[in-house]
């Protein structure tokens, strides 16, 4: 037989946990969670009464407002790179999983992406990590995830490096 102090798990439709307590200085807490439509969202309650009843309105009060949005999903093709000392072609990276936060509901773009890969050199294997796809809002970083290699880059040979240099100094 189990025992659970958060009401909240029967209370609310989609909640997850997290947590009651109680100090001298915030008096009765709750820390809950709840996932709806792929939205996770933590309400805290500190020094309240009606724990239970704040906490649902916080709760209600997010999912009215808030939405889930996808910046990236697993495998997607985000951009390329070059690799030094391979076989020139440029290196798709592909996201290693799903990125999903949350956006005021309404709210145009809200975050921005950008790609770190750099330094990158031959030879490489198809899903090596390689990099990082950073998202930031306002500036500051809210999520990131690994970036990895869409394909195999082989180190350019010795006799393709000639070849190239060859080459370069007749068109130059």
């Amino acid at each position: 037989h189990l025992r659970n102090e958060n009401q909240m798990l029967w209370l609310y439709r989609g909640a997850n946990g997290v947590k009651t307590g109680y100090t001298d200085a915030a008096g009765r807490c709750l820390v809950s969670g709840a996932k709806k439509d792929g939205l996770q969202l933590v309400a805290v309650v500190l020094d309240s009464v009606y724990m239970w009843n704040d906490s649902i309105k916080l709760l209600d009060y997010g999912f009215a407002h808030v939405e889930p949005d996808t910046i990236v999903h697993e495998g997607d093709t985000v951009g390329y790179a070059s690799v030094a000392g391979g076989t020139g072609r440029k290196l798709p990276l592909k996201v290693a999983e799903t990125l999903t936060l949350a956006k005021l509901k309404g709210e145009g773009e809200a975050y921005k992406t950008r790609i770190e890969a750099d330094g990158l050199r031959a030879p490489i294997k198809e899903g090596d990590v390689v990099g990082r796809l950073v998202v930031e809002r306002g500036g500051m970083e809210v999520a990131s995830t690994d970036l990895l290699a869409g394909a195999d880059v082989t180190r350019r040979s010795f006799f393709l490096t000639v070849w190239n240099f060859l080459r370069s100094l007749v068109k130059g």
